[in-house]
This record gives C-alpha cells, structure tokens and sequence, in this order.
C-alpha cells in the first residue's frame, strides 16, 4: 500500500521553512560522550571522558553509528542527547532499564531497542529534529504518573512500536508525525496537538485494529490526524476535540478503506474539521458543537457503493450535530452516516456551493433527522443522495432543500414533514423504497420517478403538479390522498391502491394495472 504521509489542501498548507528555527543540539557541560559505535555501555575508554557515565550524568552521542548496549540493572542518566550527523540505537535485553531525568535532545535518529523500560523519572521537554523510534516501553512510574508531563517541540517523528504499561498526565506533541502502532503512551494519556506541524498516525501499514483510548486535542491549526493500517481495520482512540477556532485536517493513510473510531467529539465555536478520502470516521459519543463549528467535507467519492459507503463521517450513538456542513468542490460529497439504533439529528447549515453533494447514510437501525438551519447550493444541479440499507429512514424535518432533488436508494426509508418537499424525487434501480409523508399536505412540483418498486405512504395528502414517471411498480399506503395532477404522467409501473385514495386530474395513458 501507499506509505502515508501527512500531505495538507492548499487551504491549509504551512510552508515549514517558515517555522522557527531550532538551535543545534550541543553537548551540556561535563557530559559524557560516546566515542565508538557498537559497544558495551559498561566500557569506560568507550567514553570521553572515562566512563562509564556516574548516576544522572548527561550522555551525548556524535559518531555516525553510535550503538551502545546497556549492562543489566538500572542505568540512570540526566538528559540524551543525540548530535547532528549521528544516530543512536541503545540496545538493551532482559532486566536492563533506562531512566531518563530530564529529556532528550535529538538532531539526528534515535532507536531505544529491547529495553526493559525506558522511564521519565519526572515532568520533562525532547527536543526531536531527528526521527525517534520506541521498541521498547515508554515506562512511567506508578508515584509519578499522574503528575507527569511530556512536552515534544521540533520537526521530526516518532513512534511508539511497543505498549506503556501506564498512562501518565499529559503527551504535549508539537513535532512532526507521532506514530502509534501500539498503545504506546499507556491507557488514558492526553495526547495534545500543539505544534501547526504536528500529526498523530494511529496503526501503520501492517497494523491490525488497536484499541486507544487516548483522548486527543487539537489546539493549534493545520494539524493533522491520521490512521493506516490493512484494509478493513477499525482503530479507537478516546475523545477528539478541536480547540475554539483551530482547523484540523484529517487525512487517511494510503488506499485502504481504515477507519478510526472516537468516543466523542467536541467542536468548539469557530472550529473546523475537514474529512478527506480514505476509510471513514466514526463517533460513538457524546457530540458537543455549536453552530459557528464546520465539518468540511471532502469525500472524493460523488456516487458511491457497497464499501465505499464506509467512508466519510458517521455517528454510531444517538447525537444532535449543530456544526456546518461543507462540501464545496466538484467530484467530492459530504457522506454522513448514522450507523445502529441510532437517532442522528443534523441541525446545522448545509453548504454545498455549486459544485458539492450531501449524501445521508442511515444503516443497521438508524435514523437520521435532517432539518438544516439553511441549505445553500445555488445553481447545484447535483441532488440529494440517501444511501445506506432497507429498514432505515431520512426523515426531512423542514423544507430548507428548495431546489435540489433527492434520489432513494437501497430500500430506504424517506419521510417528508414540511411543506413543500424536495422538488423532484427518483426511486433508484435498488427497489423497495418508502416515502412516507406526514404532518401537512405536501405538493410535488417536479418528477416523481420509480426505477424500481416502492411505495407512497400518505399520511397527508400528497399532489404531484409535475410528472409521475417511471417503469417500477407503485404501491399506494396510507389514508391520506395521492393527487397526480393536470398533465401526462408517463408511469408505466402499474400502481396498487392499499390504502387512502388515488385522484388522477391529467393522464395516464401507458400506465399497468391500477388496482384497489
């Protein structure tokens, strides 16, 4: 598959030569530095000057291939440092532990293999301008874990290849790509988004699903959050929150359908999140948004199916979601699902611009109440796509959609409430679909079109002004009256009359059997 890395829209693109400089990692005073590149750290002539390094000291390493094994036991040391132009990887084996007191300073790769733990004895700040690795955990202290906190600045990476036995207080990360592959900063940690270069990639290429429940904020804009991993996968991560008045892209690794799962979401006023391709976001949580939030909505998908309706944003506990909806390029839709017995309402403005398309996808159980404060699309001529599968409902709450028509598919279940409905309504090649309409005497002023079986339940009258058209069978339900009104209809379906009355004002010539 496609090696992920964190590419952002031109909207959000952040010229990193404009990011602050960092000053060049040096030596502390009275440091210990390696001399050699494969060795015993036991050795003393391996360091200058004679080590090994005393309890605490601070050790640097500047050969090209530094490479130092760790004796068994505990070894202490203040701070690593890591020069330019070198590269460390501290070895370790069974019962050899690896404490650091104040931090570590990188300007080149890092690798922590096979050790015990490597433990932050307390609160401290990395510096990482060359890409880290962790093959070994990340072992806070039981004392110190609910007071400390890691703070990350730089440009490079990380990753976490091996889980952390514990969470801790906090994970400040304002680098480059922090990579989990396992539940590497422990159950629980805050992992906070604090640089505008920083990333988070949950899982990697190989990865099957993991199981986070990290909660993630995003306080500074441009950053990005990602997953990767085999086609299929579903990782969890904890809450998602994006700060008041920050944007955070979120982009998927490669070409696989991957799908990240978050127990909550909170967009604070101002906010933005913006959805690109690949595999689908999914909240099983509380929502907390307002109506000066936006999800933007970049789904490079204007017609999709079967799997491909995996993909977008989907909400699988029951919510109300007040934020924007925007979809605005061409050949890219806003793809909303609610997903089991869920009750998803959206409350916010839709803007589609001329170009976008909404499509609504309700599965296993699920409804979904659509009843936009507004809904912008001048000149769109895309319609309204409601997708998912049978015994699932849209249910339009308000007559906010004026002027862009809505096509049925899968056997839904689509549930006008307000006068006037949608101008024109298509049953799609997927038969079995409902219209149930309720609440107020509705008017059809365009095409009402079956291209496959389905049924009209009144339970208001309904008068179709434009066309009845369409070659699938039409099943008339419900006590309110079906009114096709002055003009040819071209319905050739044959229409059966279950319930209510069918009042025919134009023709019908062409039409099947009409039975009652």
């Amino acid at each position: 598959m496609t090696v992920w890395r964190p590419v952002r829209l031109a909207t959000l693109v952040l010229v990193l030569a404009s990011a602050p400089s960092l000053a060049q990692v040096t030596c502390p005073g009275g440091a210990f530095t390696w001399l050699v590149g494969a060795g015993s750290w036991a050795t003393g002539t391996n360091w200058l000057p004679i080590g090994p390094p005393g309890s605490g000291a601070d050790v640097c390493f500047n050969t090209a291939t530094a490479n130092p094994t760790l004796p068994g036991g505990l070894t202490t040391v203040g701070s690593v440092n890591v020069l330019a132009l070198s590269s460390l990887t501290l070895s370790g084996g069974s019962l050899r532990n690896f404490t650091i007191n104040t931090g570590i300073n990188a300007d080149s790769p890092f690798t922590f293999n096979n050790i015990t733990n490597v433990i932050p004895a307390a609160s401290q700040s990395w510096v990482v301008n060359g890409a880290g690795t962790f093959n070994s955990p990340l072992s806070v202290p039981p004392a110190t874990a609910a007071t400390t906190t890691i703070t990350v600045t730089g440009t490079s990476d990380l990753t976490f290849n091996v889980a952390a036995p514990r969470g801790f207080q906090a994970f400040n990360w304002g680098a480059g790509v922090l990579t989990l592959a396992d539940n590497g900063l422990g159950s629980g940690t805050p992992i906070t988004l604090s640089g505008a270069t920083a990333a988070l990639l949950v899982g990697s290429p190989t990865a099957t699903a993991l199981t986070l429940d990290n909660p993630v904020i995003a306080t500074t804009s441009g950053e990005l959050l990602a997953v990767d991993g085999a086609a299929g996968v579903q990782h969890a991560i904890g809450p998602l929150t994006v700060a008041p008045g920050v944007a955070l892209q979120e982009f998927l690794g490669g070409t696989n359908n991957v799908k990240l799962q978050t127990s909550g979401l909170t967009l604070g006023a101002g906010s933005t999140l913006l959805k690109n391709d690949f595999g689908g976001v999914y909240v099983n949580g509380p929502v907390s948004d307002v109506a000066g939030s936006t999800l933007t909505l970049f789904i490079g998908l204007i017609t999709p199916s079967g799997a491909q309706l995996d993909e977008g944003l989907h909400f699988q506990s029951s919510t109300t979601v007040n934020s924007t909806i925007s979809s605005t390029v061409a050949g890219n839709s806003a793809m909303i699902g609610a997903d089991g017995a869920t009750t998803l309402t959206l409350a916010g403005t839709v803007n589609l611009g001329p170009a976008g398309r909404l499509i609504l996808i309700p599965r296993g159980g699920a409804t979904i109440l659509f009843g936009p404060a507004a809904f912008n699309a001048p000149g769109n001529p895309n319609d309204i796509q409601l997708r998912g599968s049978a015994g699932n409902t849209v249910e339009f709450t308000n007559s906010a959609v004026t002027a862009n028509a809505v096509t049925v598919f899968d056997g839904l279940s689509f549930q006008t409430d307000a006068a006037p409905p949608p101008p024109s309504v298509t049953f799609s090649t997927t038969g079995g679909a409902t219209w149930r309409v309720r609440n107020t005497a509705q008017t059809l002023t365009g095409s009402f079109a079956l291209n496959a079986a389905g049924t009209v339940d009144t339970g208001t009258d309904l008068t179709i002004t434009g066309t009845l058209a369409g070659s699938g069978a039409l099943t008339k339900a419900g006590a309110g009256s079906l009114i096709l009104g002055p003009g040819a209809h071209t319905h050739n379906g044959g229409i059966a009359v279950n319930a209510g009355t069918l009042v025919v004002n134009g023709s019908l010539a062409g039409e099947g059997t009409v039975s009652i």
